[in-house]
């Protein structure tokens, strides 16, 4: 059903900069429009809140932000939160909120008429940003088709909507189900919900780009819904693998679907390791390079507080505009001021004046978590690693060495940190460029090594 603004909000909306082109589609929180080119930006939308929670429509929006900003490769970009107070046309001395939530415009998933290669695809790119979310304490809550998108910028599939997600390690319990009844798990229709949930629902958006829609959702109270689609998911039966293409893709949907929880897979990883064994292996599906995994992954790791301007928001911007052949770039904020110094015998070192065990911290955490993705698959990337924002701090000395500037850019494989040495190699690291200046990180990126072949053949 298509939507339209009141004249009242498409003024305040303009007086903001946001002018409204077309109707896209709704949400449990929110209905969509495509908007006009916004502050320079081409190709966006806006989700629309209407007397939402304010609390509730900044927490989604600081999800985006925190997904995108460390993993543009995987998640969507948001570029602005507007709020703008609408007048009531009954009651002129009444206001209502509103929040218009632009970021980058994506294309729907189509789930009829898919081939296996197509499929096997959008369950890659979705458990690949399932994984993320989880190593992260993130479960979405809601993985169904019209939160699966497609992203021309990146080339791959990926989850939106994170209105209902939840931030946990563990089980969580709640009074009432939440998500979206046909894929909802059968755990989460009796308000029970877990990261395993997560990939039954996922599960299920496969299991209908395989076969179609087997059921409808029945009319009435939630509580009746609920256990009435609870009997209903207890006696459905498993795909039979002998009626499709790829056995071995069904094989990975039923245990994804299985009714008792401890009969799926315990975890995203453990998953992804059947799905890299079947992009790997299988001779009938025709599968591209375009659909494997990137065998490169760059960090870039900003000191944000340090150097005025180099914002985690700006280098994902450089990123952004460069096409690096499918490599995963991730971009992370370290709080240290940074900078380079050199010892007597010109020694590179960078030395951490505010807390220096941060910095090694900071980036563990991010080297897990991408080896994380990656643990158990029988696949290892290379990670290369910059460290953007780094400045030589000039200091009037009366050695000349200690004046010496610092190259525009550093490679290096071990490094002094306040007196310790850190081995990046030891930590899966398989090159550190040390960068000082947003332009030099251009032209880094510009560079062939980063331009040639990045899958597996």
């Amino acid at each position: 059903m298509e939507k339209s603004l009141s004249k009242a909000e498409i003024t305040c909306l303009l007086s903001k900069g946001i002018k409204v082109t077309e109707f896209l589609g709704s949400g449990a929180s929110g209905d969509v429009f495509a908007i006009a080119p916004y502050k320079g930006n081409e190709g966006l939308c806006m989700k629309y809140f209407y007397d939402f929670p304010h609390k509730a429509v900044e927490k989604e929006y600081e999800r985006y932000r925190r997904l995108y900003n460390t993993e543009p490769s995987m998640f969507c970009r948001v570029f602005d939160l507007v709020w703008i107070d609408i007048p009531d046309e009954q009651f002129p001395d009444k206001n209502h909120h509103a929040a218009a939530m632009v970021m980058e415009r994506l294309k729907p998933l189509d789930t009829l008429n898919q081939s296996t290669n197509h499929i096997t695809k959008v369950l890659f790119d979705c458990l690949a940003c399932l994984g993320y979310m989880h190593i992260i304490g993130i479960m979405h809550r809601d993985p169904k088709p019209d939160n699966i998108m497609y992203c021309e910028r990146t080339g791959t599939y990926i989850l939106i909507d994170y209105g209902i997600s939840y931030e946990s390690k563990g089980t969580f319990t709640e009074q009432k189900c939440t998500g979206t009844f046909y894929y909802l798990s059968p755990e989460g229709l009796r308000g029970v919900c877990s990261k395993r949930s997560d990939l039954f629902e996922l599960g299920m958006v496969i299991r209908e780009m395989l076969i179609g829609r087997e059921f409808e959702v029945p009319d009435g109270e939630v509580k009746e819904v609920a256990t009435e689609l609870y009997h209903i998911k207890e006696g459905l039966k498993q795909l039979n693998k002998a009626d499709f293409e790829c056995p071995e893709l069904v094989r990975i949907v039923n245990k994804l679907t299985r009714f008792d929880r401890e009969e799926r897979y315990p975890d995203y990883r453990a998953a992804m390791k059947d799905v890299i064994a079947l992009l790997k292996s299988s001779s009938n599906v025709g599968l591209s390079k375009e659909t494997r995994p990137a065998d490169r992954v760059l960090l870039i790791a900003v000191n944000e507080l340090y150097r005025a301007g180099m914002l985690v928001e700006e280098v994902s911007e450089i990123v952004r505009q460069k096409h690096l052949s499918g490599m995963r770039v991730i971009v992370f904020p370290v709080s240290d001021r940074l900078y380079m110094t050199a010892d007597q015998n010109n020694k590179q070192e960078l030395f951490t004046p505010d807390k220096p065990s941060t910095f090694i911290k900071a980036l563990n955490e991010q080297n897990e978590r991408i080896i994380g993705l990656y643990k158990d698959y029988h696949f290892h990337p290379d990670i290369r690693l910059c460290i953007v924002g780094v400045s030589y701090k000039n200091q009037k000395r009366k050695h000349p060495w200690l004046r010496k500037k610092t190259p525009d850019i550093f490679f290096t494989q071990q490094i002094m940190i306040a007196g310790t040495l850190v081995d990046f190699g030891a930590m899966g690291i398989e090159r550190v460029a040390i960068i000082n200046q947003p332009d030099v990180l251009k032209r880094y990126l510009s560079d062939n090594q980063f331009q040639d072949s990045l899958y597996k053949e």
